[in-house]
């Protein structure tokens, strides 16, 4: 939401599932692929902009339903990086969805608005 741009910007998708080791299990990150354009430039948020140049959408190549079957034991991760046009400053944000139904299929309404539409 800032006015600055944000440069080499990043998005990146795991999903966190379990590996049986020796002593117990460990969480295994298995990177998702993403059609995104890493490196990026994302413009700083204007008012007025009525082509919502700030927004990006991030889209799976793979089907989530079909690699996240078990809501018990795996979850999605999203990382988003980008480092402020500016000041050089780097900003890591990370969302986790812990079960399946979190997720939204469907559309974003065009601009600042989170509202999904159906597919």
């Amino acid at each position: 939401m800032s006015k600055r741009a944000a440069v080499d910007f990043q998005a990146l998708a795991y999903l966190d599932h379990p590996r049986k080791v020796p002593e117990g299990q460990v969480r295994v990150l298995k990177p998702l692929r993403l059609h995104s354009t890493p490196g990026s430039v994302l413009p700083g948020k204007r008012k007025g902009d009525t082509e919502a140049r700030h927004a990006r959408r991030i889209r799976f190549h793979d089907d989530l339903d079909t690699l996240w079957a078990n809501d018990q034991e795996n979850s999605l991760i999203v990382r988003i990086y980008a480092r402020d046009g500016t000041s050089g400053y780097v900003s890591e944000y990370e969302v986790i969805f812990p079960l399946r139904r979190h997720i939204k299929d469907g559309s974003f309404v065009y601009g600042d608005s989170l509202e999904i539409v159906p597919l």
